[in-house]
Parts: C-alpha cells; sequence; structure tokens
C-alpha cells in the first residue's frame, strides 16, 4: 500500500515559477512621504543597495558596477513601488527585487520587500538577514526623526 504522505517537501522560499524568493516586511510610525524621502535619500539608499552612487530612481537607469551589486530599474511609482533587476557576482542569474509602501493610517506605513529569482536556499538566508536589517535601520531612522 502505496503511503499516500510520500510527497517530496519542498524546501522554505522554493517555488516552481520563480526559483527561491524572500519576503519582508515591517510597519512603521510614517508617513508613505516619509518612507519614501528615506528609501530615496543617500543613506536609505546605503541601507538597502548598498551602492547609491549615481543611482537616478528612474525606469531603465542602471546602477552598480559588474564587480559588486548592480542592475537595472524597471518601475517607479513615487511613494508606492520600486523595481528592479539586483545581481550580485556569483550569482547565476539576475534577481527580482521590488520594495512596496503600503499606506496603513496617515501615519503608518507597511515597507515590504520581496525578491524573486534566487539561486538557492544558503542566497535566499542571506537576503532575509539583508532586508531584515535595512528595514531595521530605516526603522530607527524614523523613529529618530
Amino acid at each position: 500500500m502505496a503511503n499516500s504522505e510520500d510527497h517530496s517537501i519542498r524546501p522554505v522560499g522554493l517555488t516552481q515559477s520563480v526559483g527561491y524568493q524572500i519576503g519582508v516586511r515591517r510597519t512603521l510610525r510614517c508617513s508613505k512621504e516619509a518612507a519614501w524621502t528615506y528609501l530615496t535619500s543617500m543613506n536609505g539608499l546605503a541601507s538597502w543597495l548598498a551602492c547609491p552612487n549615481g543611482l537616478v530612481l528612474e525606469q531603465g537607469a542602471i546602477f552598480g558596477q559588474e564587480d559588486a551589486i548592480y542592475g537595472e530599474v524597471r518601475v517607479v511609482r513615487v511613494q508606492e513601488q520600486i523595481r528592479m533587476t539586483w545581481y550580485r557576482p556569483g550569482w547565476s542569474r539576475a534577481s527580482t527585487l521590488q520594495i512596496r509602501l503600503i499606506g496603513v493610517r496617515p501615519s503608518a506605513t507597511t515597507v515590504s520587500i520581496h525578491q524573486e529569482h534566487l539561486d538557492d536556499g544558503d542566497i535566499r538566508q542571506a537576503m532575509k538577514v539583508k532586508w531584515e536589517q535595512a528595514l531595521a535601520d530605516m526603522s530607527e531612522h524614523i523613529a529618530r526623526g
């Protein structure tokens, strides 16, 4: 008799269509405008992108260097969304990174970071740590005013 529970267990974060993915979010006590201002500032860009020099947040803009993090901005909706390719040396392909700002109240905004097309579970875990730290940095900055 076959065991009906003999399924292969999919590792955490692995999807059929986009490989490994990670999503983190945090609700901050600030307006969407304040969240956007921080995200697009030099400090904000340094925290989540790690290479803000010369970045122009507009569709088609290329950022970074091939020996470091680099990619292409795909979508910019002011105070709503940033979507881009995001690549690190050693990865087999570029991932897709999306940051969304979701207004909860006029004084509360959820910042959602989602990244997909990651090569494996180790990279997924490393990116989870990175995005959680970026949100912690943002939260601390917002709290300081």
